[in-house]
């Protein structure tokens, strides 16, 4: 764990639980059915792609370290500001901001494996950040769900996200 990239792939596998829990738990209490929950979760992953279209090219080659933290920071921002609203208009757009973030990470998570690790250890690399991810996947929705029964949905995603802005920092300093 103790590769920032092995790091990355955890705690996005965390993050994407968390998030896939919390987002309709919240919604739902806010009185969304649950085609338009569907439609926000939805809108907030297309603006994440046409994000990660628009960005692709800007990433490359830049510093790993630094790439993470910011989308780090992105996801942490993400997850707080979701805690303050349940209005359509605002969610669909911090969807979309949370997730941008998680993916940018985990792509950066994998960049790492495939410019630091020799061609014939990528594909054990990248397996190693897989599986980490799906550890994530099993942490993310027993950490959200414990967050959401002890303190509400807002506390949840206040927590989280402040959590991930607080994992930035130690990455913007290096």
């Amino acid at each position: 764990l103790a590769h920032p990239a092995v790091f990355g792939g955890l705690l996005c596998g965390i993050f994407t639980m968390a998030i896939d829990l919390a987002v309709p738990i919240a919604l739902s209490r806010a009185g969304l059915s649950f085609a338009g929950i569907g439609i926000a979760i939805a809108g907030g992953a297309l603006l994440c792609g046409l994000a990660l279209v628009a960005l692709g090219k800007r990433l490359e080659g830049g510093d790993h370290r630094k790439l993470m933290a910011v989308f780090f920071l992105i996801m942490g921002a993400g997850m707080a500001l979701l805690s303050q609203t349940t209005a359509l208009a605002f969610v669909i757009p911090l969807i979309g901001v949370a997730y941008l973030g998680r993916a940018g990470a985990l792509n950066i998570a994998l960049a790492r494996v495939a410019t630091e690790l020799p061609a014939e250890r990528q594909g054990s690399g990248m397996a190693v950040i897989d599986t980490v991810f799906s550890v994530g996947q099993i942490a993310g929705p027993v950490t959200a769900g414990l967050l959401i029964d002890g303190f509400g949905v807002g506390a949840a995603f206040l927590v989280i996200g402040i959590a991930y802005l607080m994992l930035a920092v130690p990455a913007l300093r290096a």
